[in-house]
C-alpha cells in the first residue's frame, strides 16, 4: 500500500517546527505505521514568500470562467494549469499536487498567466 502526508513545517528560532500540533500526531502516526525496512520517498520544497489572496481569487477566477467555457470541470482545468506550471510533481505510481494556497506569489503569478495563455487559445479574454 502507497501511504503518503503532506505537512508543512515553518522555520523558527533556526528550527524547523510544525505549524500545527495535528501534524505533528499526522507525521508520528505515519512514521509508527511504516513497516521495518520500509523506503521513504522525499520531496522538499521551500518557500520564502507566500501568495496574496487577490492572486488567489483571480487564479481560481479564470479557471471557473476556463471550466464554464469548455465543459470541463475545475479539477480538469486546475491540474492542467499545475502541470504546465510545475506544480504537480508524477512519479511512476503516484503524484503530488502543490496547492495553490500554498503557492509563492511568482508561482501564483506564473500559475495566472498559464490561465490567460490557455484562455487565448481556447478565445476566452481573461484579462
Amino acid at each position: 500500500m502507497k501511504n503518503s502526508i503532506t505537512i508543512r513545517l515553518k522555520k523558527k528560532d533556526g528550527i524547523l517546527k510544525y505549524r500545527l500540533g495535528a501534524e505533528e500526531d499526522l507525521y508520528n502516526a505515519f512514521i509508527s505505521n511504516l513497516p521495518e525496512g520500509s523506503y521513504i520517498e522525499m520531496f522538499i520544497s521551500a518557500d520564502e514568500d507566500n501568495g496574496s489572496l487577490s492572486q488567489l481569487a483571480k487564479l481560481h477566477a479564470n479557471i471557473k470562467e476556463i471550466s464554464n467555457s469548455t465543459g470541463q470541470s475545475v479539477d480538469d482545468i486546475k491540474l492542467e494549469i499545475k502541470r504546465r506550471t510545475g506544480l504537480l510533481f508524477v512519479n511512476k505510481d503516484s503524484f503530488y499536487e502543490k496547492s495553490f494556497g500554498d503557492c509563492s506569489k511568482t508561482e501564483l503569478s506564473k500559475a495566472i498567466q498559464e490561465t490567460i495563455q490557455l484562455g487565448e487559445t481556447l478565445g476566452i479574454s481573461l484579462y
